[in-house]
Protein backbone atom coordinates (compact mmCIF):
# COMPACT_ATOMS: atom_id res chain seq x y z
CA UNK A 1 0.00 0.00 0.00
CA UNK A 2 1.33 3.40 -0.95
CA UNK A 3 1.80 6.00 1.72
CA UNK A 4 -0.18 9.23 1.57
CA UNK A 5 1.47 12.54 2.45
CA UNK A 6 -0.70 15.44 3.56
CA UNK A 7 0.62 18.94 3.00
CA UNK A 8 -0.83 21.50 5.37
CA UNK A 9 1.65 24.33 4.91
CA UNK A 10 3.50 25.85 1.96
CA UNK A 11 6.87 25.28 3.65
CA UNK A 12 6.28 21.55 3.27
CA UNK A 13 6.41 21.99 -0.52
CA UNK A 14 9.82 23.62 -0.16
CA UNK A 15 10.86 20.73 2.08
CA UNK A 16 9.84 18.23 -0.62
CA UNK A 17 11.97 20.19 -3.10
CA UNK A 18 14.97 19.94 -0.79
CA UNK A 19 14.45 16.19 -0.28
CA UNK A 20 14.83 15.44 -3.99
CA UNK A 21 18.40 14.36 -4.74
CA UNK A 22 20.39 12.29 -7.22
CA UNK A 23 19.32 8.98 -5.71
CA UNK A 24 15.66 9.56 -4.89
CA UNK A 25 12.73 11.34 -6.47
CA UNK A 26 11.49 12.72 -3.15
CA UNK A 27 8.28 11.51 -1.56
CA UNK A 28 6.78 8.29 -2.76
CA UNK A 29 3.09 7.68 -2.81
CA UNK A 30 0.13 9.99 -3.06
CA UNK A 31 0.45 13.64 -2.04
CA UNK A 32 -2.64 15.45 -0.86
CA UNK A 33 -2.81 19.16 -0.10
CA UNK A 34 -4.96 20.54 2.71
CA UNK A 35 -3.84 24.13 2.67
CA UNK A 36 -5.97 26.64 4.55
CA UNK A 37 -7.72 29.39 2.57
CA UNK A 38 -7.93 27.17 -0.52
CA UNK A 39 -11.00 25.30 -1.66
CA UNK A 40 -11.08 21.51 -1.92
CA UNK A 41 -10.80 21.72 -5.71
CA UNK A 42 -7.75 24.00 -5.51
CA UNK A 43 -6.14 21.70 -2.95
CA UNK A 44 -6.64 18.73 -5.30
CA UNK A 45 -5.02 20.69 -8.15
CA UNK A 46 -2.09 21.66 -5.93
CA UNK A 47 -1.63 18.04 -4.85
CA UNK A 48 -1.64 16.91 -8.49
CA UNK A 49 0.95 19.54 -9.42
CA UNK A 50 3.25 18.41 -6.62
CA UNK A 51 2.85 14.74 -7.57
CA UNK A 52 3.52 15.60 -11.21
CA UNK A 53 6.73 17.44 -10.30
CA UNK A 54 7.98 14.55 -8.16
CA UNK A 55 7.12 11.93 -10.78
CA UNK A 56 8.59 14.01 -13.60
CA UNK A 57 12.05 13.65 -12.10
CA UNK A 58 12.00 9.87 -12.50
CA UNK A 59 9.77 9.53 -15.58
CA UNK A 60 11.52 12.07 -17.74
CA UNK A 61 14.81 10.29 -17.30
CA UNK A 62 13.28 7.14 -18.74
CA UNK A 63 11.75 9.11 -21.60
CA UNK A 64 14.95 10.81 -22.64
CA UNK A 65 17.07 7.70 -22.36
CA UNK A 66 16.85 7.21 -26.12
CA UNK A 67 18.10 10.73 -26.74
CA UNK A 68 20.93 10.22 -24.27
CA UNK A 69 21.90 6.94 -25.94
CA UNK A 70 22.06 8.72 -29.30
CA UNK A 71 24.22 11.45 -27.74
CA UNK A 72 26.50 8.82 -26.23
CA UNK A 73 26.83 7.04 -29.58
CA UNK A 74 27.66 10.36 -31.24
CA UNK A 75 30.28 11.02 -28.57
CA UNK A 76 31.74 7.54 -29.15
CA UNK A 77 31.95 8.19 -32.88
CA UNK A 78 33.66 11.50 -32.22
CA UNK A 79 36.12 9.82 -29.84
CA UNK A 80 36.85 7.17 -32.46
CA UNK A 81 37.55 9.78 -35.10
CA UNK A 82 39.78 11.81 -32.77
CA UNK A 83 41.65 8.75 -31.57
CA UNK A 84 42.38 7.64 -35.13
CA UNK A 85 43.88 11.04 -35.91
CA UNK A 86 45.81 11.75 -32.67
CA UNK A 87 46.60 8.23 -31.38
CA UNK A 88 46.49 9.17 -27.66
CA UNK A 89 47.13 5.67 -26.27
CA UNK A 90 45.01 2.77 -25.10
CA UNK A 91 44.38 3.99 -21.52
CA UNK A 92 43.35 7.46 -22.63
CA UNK A 93 40.92 6.05 -25.19
CA UNK A 94 39.48 3.71 -22.55
CA UNK A 95 38.99 6.65 -20.19
CA UNK A 96 37.28 8.62 -22.94
CA UNK A 97 34.93 5.72 -23.80
CA UNK A 98 34.01 5.17 -20.16
CA UNK A 99 34.06 8.78 -19.00
CA UNK A 100 32.02 10.40 -21.76
CA UNK A 101 28.79 8.41 -21.21
CA UNK A 102 29.05 8.80 -17.45
CA UNK A 103 29.46 12.55 -17.74
CA UNK A 104 26.56 12.83 -20.17
CA UNK A 105 24.23 10.74 -17.99
CA UNK A 106 25.20 12.62 -14.84
CA UNK A 107 24.68 16.00 -16.48
CA UNK A 108 21.20 14.98 -17.70
CA UNK A 109 20.29 13.75 -14.21
CA UNK A 110 21.53 16.97 -12.61
CA UNK A 111 19.59 19.07 -15.12
CA UNK A 112 16.33 17.23 -14.41
CA UNK A 113 16.95 17.48 -10.67
CA UNK A 114 17.45 21.22 -10.97
CA UNK A 115 14.29 21.66 -13.08
CA UNK A 116 12.20 19.63 -10.62
CA UNK A 117 13.40 21.60 -7.62
CA UNK A 118 12.83 24.91 -9.38
CA UNK A 119 9.29 23.97 -10.42
CA UNK A 120 8.39 22.97 -6.84
CA UNK A 121 9.88 26.18 -5.44
CA UNK A 122 8.04 28.21 -8.09
CA UNK A 123 4.78 26.50 -7.10
CA UNK A 124 5.42 27.34 -3.43
CA UNK A 125 6.19 30.94 -4.33
CA UNK A 126 3.04 31.20 -6.45
CA UNK A 127 0.93 29.89 -3.57
CA UNK A 128 2.56 32.35 -1.15
CA UNK A 129 1.66 35.19 -3.49
CA UNK A 130 -1.95 33.99 -3.67
CA UNK A 131 -2.17 33.94 0.12
CA UNK A 132 -0.75 37.46 0.22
Amino acid sequence: MKQEHIIEHIDEIKQIASEINLFSAGRKGRIRAQLPLFTEKENRQIGRKIEKCCKTNSRSQRRITGKVVIAILAAMLLITVISSIVEPGAWNILLLYVGSPLIILLSVKLYRLHKTRMSLKALAHELELKLG
